[in-house]
């Protein structure tokens, strides 16, 4: 059935606009409640993403609302600059927050001021350029051939507009490139916004990028461990992420105690929550709690009180099945302790 329609004028007075991106990219394919967060980041954000204000806005949990941006980063409809220092989010309802409030720290900060629209050049201007410069040429016959397909004019365009207006190196795009194509996202978009978001942070030669992969395929591997220990399914948040590389990596975090830890968050909040877990297991490193056995006795009260872990023919221990220990007491007390970490060396 058709339907016909027009826009009541008395609301087109103030308008927010999409990206059409958004829209045209991922209306099939993206939940419902995403495009809550990006209408609502869409109209109130000015810098900074607050998951605390956008979950009472929208009536979802802020674990929900960080998943929605992170969604949004990685389909490069928003830009993550990586600091946690950005201007508070500024809704339209309210007045601005008074010079002395501290900003909230945010695991996503969004461009102060949105980046002005490409202007990419035209097919002649890239037939021009692949013509006078042998480097350029190499990058778009490579390019095409790494992605497999002949690229199309739009195609072409994005690279020249990277390679001259952006400023990366051929050599750069191409390690994009391979790095799009190895994670199953070989279009031209994806590609573009990860190197603009190179270009923003300054990772614009071979070294850097080496660095900046290797990075993402630290926490990667972090987060992998992570999850398939404690058998969670969703997508992680950047809390998420770095969460598991501190437990991972920098306290080198026996899995026997990061299962006690998830187990204990659980029963107290009834939901995983990387924060709350981590702040159980950033105690236990503290104060040089490094064995399943000593964590069960920390929870239970005393050295010696609770269920001791069991051992097993390794020697390594293991949590009992069914822990004694008072959880609202141990809620409590981990309210309260703010511990100061070392990082990468035991307390």
């Amino acid at each position: 059935m058709i339907i016909e329609y027009a826009w009541d004028p008395a609301v087109l007075g103030e308008v927010t606009a999409i990206p059409a991106a958004a829209i045209d990219e991922n209306i099939r394919l993206t939940n419902a409640n995403f495009y809550k967060v990006l209408l609502w980041l869409l109209r109130n954000c000015n810098g900074s993403f607050d998951a605390s204000l956008c979950a009472r806005a929208v009536g979802l949990s802020a674990t929900e609302c960080d998943e929605a941006v992170q969604y949004w980063i990685e389909r490069g409809i928003l830009s993550a600059s990586g600091t946690a220092s950005a201007v508070p989010v500024t809704p339209a309802s309210q007045k601005p927050p008074a010079a002395s409030a501290a900003p909230p720290a945010n695991d996503y900060a969004i461009a102060k001021t949105p980046r002005p629209k490409a202007v990419k050049p035209q097919m002649k201007e890239v037939l021009a350029r692949k013509a006078s410069s042998p480097e350029f040429s190499y990058l778009v016959d490579n390019v095409s051939s790494r992605l497999g397909k002949p690229l199309s004019p739009g195609d072409a365009s994005t690279l020249l507009y990277l390679y001259d207006t952006a400023g990366l190196p051929a050599e750069v795009v191409l390690m994009a490139v391979g790095f799009a194509v190895g994670r199953g996202k070989s279009n031209m978009r994806y590609i573009e916004s990860m190197c603009i978001d190179w270009s923003d942070r300054g990772i614009d030669t071979i070294a850097a990028v080496d660095d900046h992969i290797c990075e993402m395929e630290h926490t990667a591997a972090a987060w992998d461990r992570v999850s398939a220990l404690l058998g969670i399914v969703k997508s992680p948040t950047v809390s998420d992420r770095a969460a598991a590389v501190r437990w991972v990596y920098d306290w080198k975090t026996d899995d026997d105690m990061i299962k006690l830890a998830y187990e204990i968050c659980v029963k107290s909040t009834g939901k995983y929550s990387s924060a709350y877990t981590d702040k159980i297991l950033g105690r236990w490193f503290s104060e040089g709690i490094d064995t399943a056995e000593k964590a069960m006795n920390d929870v239970a009260g005393s050295k010696s009180g609770g269920k001791k872990g069991r051992t097993s023919q390794g020697g390594k221990s293991k949590p009992a099945a069914e822990p004694s220990f008072d959880l609202n007491a141990y809620s409590e007390m981990l309210q309260k302790y703010n511990p100061v970490y070392k990082k990468g060396a035991k307390a």
